[in-house]
């Protein structure tokens, strides 16, 4: 049986449930277009899949943003080629894409504020001396 998670959001754009908006100039039933709008929304995840990435990339077109998830096994800080085994890729619009970036700072910062700063700066090489 599927699992359904559901979250309510007085903003039909809150950045937390990352849910498509309504038009800009049209109005939720029963309510009047002054306020925010009460907006129940249920996850269904029966189709659900997990994967593992620990890279990540983007490309984009005037219409889309692709993200693309892959995984690089065998980190290592040498040189040379390294190939990283692309396992998904997402496609939002522009406006979905602005939604997840900002719900997905929100917890980014959320996390340091719990764990400490990420540092995702290079790796420094070790020199010889």
């Amino acid at each position: 049986m599927a699992n359904k998670h559901e979250t309510k959001t007085q903003d039909p754009q809150a950045p937390a449930a990352v849910i498509p908006s309504e038009s800009p100039d049209s109005t939720p039933e029963g309510t009047s277009g002054e306020g925010p709008a009460s907006v129940a929304v249920s996850w269904d995840d029966s189709t659900l899949r997990t994967v593992y990435a620990n890279a990540a990339n983007v490309a984009t077109s005037r219409e889309e943003i692709v993200l693309l998830f892959g995984t690089l096994l065998g980190w290592t800080h040498g040189e040379g080629e390294r190939t990283i085994k692309l396992s998904e890729r997402v496609i939002l619009t522009p406006f979905t894409a602005k939604r997840f970036l900002t719900a997905l700072g929100r917890i980014v910062s959320e996390y340091e504020t719990r764990f400490g700063p990420i540092d995702i700066s290079a790796p420094q090489r070790a020199t010889q001396g």
